[in-house]
């Protein structure tokens, strides 16, 4: 017997919590939880709600760098707690698909070349990507700005100077500053849009924002009989596909900016620039008050681009093997009332001939093929596919592709 379990990832704690106390036989009509309870701790709800909320990632936007390290965190938790693939998956992580902005990282570059005439190249994708509504080239010399801001209401403004043609180097979001801008909440002046629309007004050529880290926390906790979750390490560079909108707003679209913009980490700013921008970023945060532009005198070169692509987004999907038939629709009964939780089968059905079959990977992979190529393979030979519908005269009649003699053939066929 199977039972597959659908778990989007903020549910997984909730399954957790399920699974154990259905170890009670079938016939207690009031089975004891406290065995189940006893084994889900405090301190382990704690650390997998502090490593799937941590800012490392990033608020787990679909799709992000973020949300692929929760999924694959939650797919581990899954393992260690008995779960596997469904079947015809390598792993737990399926995806689906979704028309979303997308970088063209093979028609984005960046290089700079410095006082002494060294060029640096870096790599798209690694050390930068591309802001989505933006594109085109530049070359220009790198001004380092902070952060890019023109607000009145905060009496801030480091958007001054020279700065036609030139290339402007500024962190992301704004100064962490007790008494200015919205707090920890990002302010309309420092939305990164806003920004691009006050730097495209002070004609530049183009603009290359670093992201600041956010603080990161090891959440690591002992576990009783499991490994402890993986550490959060700082978030990879990631292109954002979505953009974050002011609660109880409505999206709305981003106006294209003329001219190109990439997002670097504040390491690659460092080493385009020259200057350490997170420590300008502490000294700014302190006072608040914008510090005067810092000349380079390097020549960067930049290219961006991006475009609408439909991409695949994973999620979680748990199988978990049982042997009693009898506690499987038990458990399916429980599992059918939680919140979050979907699609439960329990895989054997009562009064119908059921056979296991399991697939040799090693001469699957020999032939070229995956798994779920394999138990596609077999669903069309020994049950059938849906192809279409025929229709006439008012009636309509389901098209089922399936191989002919299938219900005759062996088993060992």
């Amino acid at each position: 017997m199977m039972r597959a379990v659908r778990l989007p990832i903020p549910v997984l704690l909730l399954a957790a919590g399920v699974l154990l106390p259905a170890a009670s036989s079938p016939g207690d009509a009031t089975p004891d939880p406290d065995p189940g309870l006893a084994v889900i701790l405090e301190d382990d709800l704690r650390a997998d709600i502090e490593l799937l909320a941590s800012p490392a990632l990033e608020g787990r936007d679909s799709p992000s760098v973020g949300l692929t390290r929760a999924a694959e965190y939650v797919a581990a938790r899954l393992a260690a707690a008995g779960y596997g693939p469904a079947p015809g998956d390598d792993d737990m992580l399926r995806g689906f698909g979704r028309d979303l902005p997308a970088p063209v990282l093979d028609a984005c570059a960046l290089s700079v070349v410095d006082a002494e005439g060294a060029t640096t190249t870096f790599t798209a994708g690694d050390d930068f990507v591309p802001v989505w509504k933006t594109g085109g080239e530049a070359t220009g010399e790198a001004v380092v700005l902070a952060f890019g801001i023109d607000s009145d209401a905060d009496k801030y403004d480091d958007i001054i100077g020279k700065l036609s043609g030139k290339i402007a180097v500024v962190l992301e979001g704004e100064p962490e500053h007790r008494k200015k801008f919205d707090g920890p909440e990002v302010s309309r002046a420092a939305d990164l849009y806003s920004k691009l629309e006050s730097l495209d007004d002070a004609k530049l050529a183009g603009v290359v924002v670093a992201r600041r880290p956010p603080p990161v926390e090891d959440t690591r906790r002992g576990r009783r009989g499991e490994p402890d979750p993986p550490a959060v390490e700082p978030a990879r560079l990631g292109f954002r596909h979505t953009w974050a909108v002011w609660a109880g707003e409505q999206a709305q679209a981003l106006r294209p900016v003329d001219l190109p913009v990439l997002e670097v980490t504040a390491e690659v700013a460092e080493r385009l620039t020259g200057v350490d921008l997170l420590a300008r970023a502490a000294e700014v945060d302190g006072k608040a008050r914008a510090p005067k532009p810092i000349h380079t005198g390097r020549t960067v070169t930049m290219r961006a681009a991006s475009r609408e692509e439909t991409l695949t987004i994973d999620n979680v999907v748990a199988w978990l093997p049982g042997s009693d038939p009898e506690l499987a629709d038990e458990v399916v009964v429980r599992l059918e009332g939680t919140p979050g939780v979907t699609d439960i089968d329990p895989g054997r059905r009562s009064g119908v001939p059921q056979e296991q079959i399991r697939i040799d990977r090693a001469k699957a992979a020999d032939l070229g093929l995956t798994v779920r190529q394999v138990a596609e393979a077999l669903e069309i030979a020994v049950s059938g596919r849906l192809a279409g519908e025929y229709r006439a005269e008012g009636h309509s009649y389901p098209i089922r592709v399936q191989l002919a003699g299938a219900k005759q053939l062996p088993l060992e066929d």
